[in-house]
């Protein structure tokens, strides 16, 4: 379940121009691999700055900065998660042993009594036992963000005491996530087990359809912002100096999304199922 953590971070910057033009060019690159099994994160920046006087009284500024986010977090079961929170009131009993001498995967006692679980298996149910490491490796979970910003500035000095400045502001930003708990999980086990109807041929009906279960969500942003101000500024002597300032700023802001689940899903044809039926109520094995 754990590791050695190692962080990578990477940066190049260049910069350079004349009187009447200047530019910075800026490239980052981190990548860590967490102390967690199968977690790690990589973020990529990249943001480029332009000045261009166009004239002795009017002067250009752009820039665009962008970013791309990547979190892998499939392993959840960090000790204080395992203990406290992953199994919920069900703790895990002291000295659980996740594996063997040869490191191969242990079943742990989850939600069910042994017993029970040996009893309905032996009618024909899905195999019901939880294996943490198990659900690592067969649990995809990320989230992926991309942040583009772009600016546009003018200044425009009218005299030695007053300039007008505008600037132009406009951000589009995607986030997705997405957890794929294959059928291999636990997860995805239990709640099939949980609605299986076994018929009195000894075959099954599965209303909640063999497979993995897909959770996906994603979220739109995009805003723009325009700002326009005159600055004023005078200097009496050399210990006195008057400041002011006047503008207005319009902004709009707009989020949209959504979100989904996928259940009986396929990795191979990356398809779910969708004849499921959610009016009826089913009947349970566990009471």
């Amino acid at each position: 379940m754990y590791r050695r953590e190692k962080r990578q971070q990477y940066a190049l910057q260049m910069k350079g121009g004349s009187s009447q033009h200047s530019y910075i060019f800026s490239l980052g690159y981190d990548k860590n691999i967490e102390r967690l099994i199968a977690n790690q994160n990589e973020r990529i920046t990249l943001q480029t700055q332009q000045t261009l006087k166009i004239s002795s009284k009017l002067e250009l500024k752009t820039s665009v900065f962008f970013l791309n986010s990547i979190n892998e977090q499939p392993n959840a079961s960090f000790y204080r998660s395992t203990t406290l929170n992953y199994f919920g009131s069900n703790g895990l009993y002291p000295y659980a042993k996740l594996a063997d001498e040869l490191g191969n995967p242990l079943n742990v006692v989850k939600d069910y009594r042994s017993s029970y679980l040996d009893s309905v298996e032996a009618l024909g149910f899905q195999p019901w036992r939880f294996n943490i490491l198990n659900d690592i490796a067969n649990t995809e979970q990320g989230t992926d963000i991309r942040n583009l910003i772009a600016k546009l500035g003018l200044r425009y000095k009218i005299t030695n005491k007053i300039n007008l400045d505008i600037q132009y502001q406009q951000e589009h930003q995607t986030t997705q996530t997405r957890l794929l708990r294959n059928s291999q999980t636990y997860a995805a086990r239990n709640i099939i087990n949980r609605f299986s109807v076994r018929n009195s041929n000894g075959s099954f009906t599965y209303p909640v359809p063999i497979g993995g279960i897909l959770d996906q969500s994603q979220t739109t942003l995009n805003s723009q912002n325009l700002r326009g101000q005159i600055n004023y500024q005078e200097t009496f002597r050399t210990d006195h100096t008057i400041n002011a300032i006047a503008g207005f700023e319009i902004r709009q802001r707009k989020t949209s999304g959504f979100s989904r689940t996928v259940l009986g899903y396929d990795e191979i044809y990356g398809i779910g199922a969708t004849n499921l039926n959610f009016q009826n109520t089913l009947p349970t094995p566990v009471s």
